[in-house]
């Protein structure tokens, strides 16, 4: 734990040295590649109950509006908020019994709905799926 609080204050101290231009784009890539990337794992929900045809419609166009949104909603709002007050970072976190029950609820929801959408060869990527989502979201909520 102590090397992540490290590496945690290197790159807040990185990003705080950074120009705010620099920090803009930044911003905006991450933003960018957030939106694309959750716009990937929403398409493969209904992708595979499209015709072919639509198929390939249907999949750059929703990738385009992802990083449009990406660009143009999301990475304005996150500057505006990350440029006006800097960060605050507790470094001990407590989990109260009543986090450690929504976190298990909401893991073991999400790896029932994925064991029924994925055929049986990729279901060894949904604990590893599940865990690397709820420790991005956790670290997306420590950043607010």
């Amino acid at each position: 734990m102590n090397k992540f609080r490290h590496l945690l204050q290197l790159l807040l101290d990185t990003f705080g040295r950074l120009s705010p231009a620099d920090k803009e784009r930044y911003i905006e890539r991450f933003s960018i590649t957030i939106a694309v990337g959750a716009a990937c794992v929403a398409s493969s929900f209904f992708y595979w109950f499209l015709p072919p045809l639509i198929r390939v419609l249907v999949v750059p166009v929703f990738i385009g509006c992802a990083w449009w949104a990406g660009a143009k909603l999301i990475a304005p709002a996150v500057a505006d908020r990350a440029l006006a007050c800097p960060p605050r970072f507790p470094l001990l976190i407590k989990l109260t019994p009543f986090h450690i029950a929504i976190l298990l609820s909401m893991g073991l929801a999400a790896y029932g709905f994925f064991y029924w959408t994925f055929p049986s060869p990729e279901r060894l990527l949904i604990p590893p799926l599940i865990l690397s989502a709820g420790c991005a979201g956790w670290f997306l909520n420590r950043l607010r």
